[in-house]
């Protein structure tokens, strides 16, 4: 043998090439579409002696700031126009850094795309190689993170707002943390409603045990409360209820639930005015219904001595008519009693001694001045009423 290859190895060999080239092909393909297909664009930048001599955008631009490679081409600057003025000094900073050659962080800031909206990007250089010519290269990634950001404002908003629900409501709100099993509860957060409730500092409680600031809480019933819900992570509602340690005594309502975190927390009232109003309402009620019945029973015996009084204010009116009555008849009586007795009294002068008829008008004359006596009383005791 000669020692040169024969013609079915060489064969052999260019259909591996081929092999080769149609997958070295496939393989590019591949990445320009995931390239074109990605929201996130990647940019490349040729650096040489402090200074970047090429810059090259992918097609993923167009998607994040509505610029097309060419725009890029055509004004070098247009990377950094975009930044609002407010954003720039970072973001040269970080360009400053990687044309030096050093380590980059990357850099979340805001856009103004090609149709004026702002997005906020999140823009990440690696170095790829430095060669002997001394060129160095950063691949970079730029991507779309307005949605995040939206999220993250939107989640601090929120928790501001609830921040400051918590902070202004009158209500008590408490955090606890479970340690030991939910053997006890730690105080994560107080907020000031329930420090006015509970006339104790928050300071002086948060990162203490539950029963070392509440020591009688098992008694009241909302220890077991915490466990169960902390254990089951189904919200309860502790009906009011009478707390008493020697510090503190009153009145609790208690709404509990479970954090995501695995805390719990408690949203109670104080309730002590409302029983105490509660109770002053109930023991009034009480007198109230106590002095109906003694006002009951005292009209029944004031009605009762009324009609006492207006039988006997009856019976004396009778009497009254009755006497003017038998006064009047006296009166009529009397005179015509006086008229009898003076024709008596004439009858008796005219009348002959020894004649029958003297003796009748001697005895008539007699009665007439007893029944004009007794009339005479029966007038007198008249005028005396």
């Amino acid at each position: 043998m000669d020692g040169k290859p024969d013609y079915e190895v060489l064969q052999a060999r260019i259909r591996e090439l081929e092999k080769a080239e149609q997958a070295l092909r496939e393989s590019e393909e591949r990445y320009r579409r995931m390239t074109e297909a990605v929201t996130d664009y990647t940019y490349s930048v040729r650096i040489r002696n402090g200074r970047a001599v090429e810059t090259i955008h992918g097609p993923g631009c167009v998607a994040v700031t509505g610029y097309t490679p060419e725009d890029f081409k055509a004004n070098r600057f247009l990377w950094i126009e975009m930044v609002p003025q407010e954003d720039r000094q970072p973001v040269q900073e970080q360009a400053s850094r990687f044309l030096l050659g050093l380590e980059v962080e990357p850099l979340e800031h805001r856009i103004v795309c090609k149709d004026a909206t702002v997005r906020w990007v999140r823009n990440t250089p690696v170095p790829r190689h430095s060669g002997g010519d001394g060129i160095l290269q950063y691949d970079g990634v730029v991507q779309d993170i307005s949605e995040r950001k939206q999220a993250e404002q939107a989640l601090r908003e929120s928790e501001a707002r609830y921040r400051e629900i918590i902070e202004r409501t009158i209500n008590g709100v408490v955090v606890y943390k479970a340690v030991n099993e939910g053997q006890d509860f730690v105080f994560v957060d107080f907020n000031p409603g329930a420090e006015k409730i509970e006339k104790i500092n928050r300071a002086d409680v948060i990162g203490k045990n539950l029963l070392e600031v509440f020591p009688r809480v098992k008694e009241f019933g909302l220890f077991d409360v915490l466990k169960r819900v902390w254990a089951t992570g189904e919200p309860e509602h502790q009906p009011v209820s009478l707390y008493q340690d020697e510090r503190v005594l009153g009145w609790r309502e208690n709404f509990v639930y479970k954090l995501p975190s695995g805390e719990v927390v408690a949203v109670y009232s104080d309730e002590t005015d409302r029983k105490q109003a509660e109770e002053a309402l109930h023991k009034a009620h009480k007198e109230l219904q106590h002095f109906s019945q003694e006002l009951e029973r005292k009209i029944q015996e004031r009605t009762s001595e009324l009609q006492e009084k207006n039988k006997q204010l009856i019976a004396a009116e009778r009497l009254a008519v009755i006497g003017n009555m038998t006064n009047r008849i006296a009166h009529e009586l009397r005179n015509s009693l006086m008229a009898i007795g003076g024709f008596a009294r004439r009858m008796d002068e005219k009348t002959p001694v020894g004649d029958p008829k003297k003796q009748y008008a001697k005895i008539i004359v007699q009665e007439v001045i007893a029944l004009e006596k007794k009339v005479s009383e029966i007038i007198n005791l008249k005028d005396l009423e």
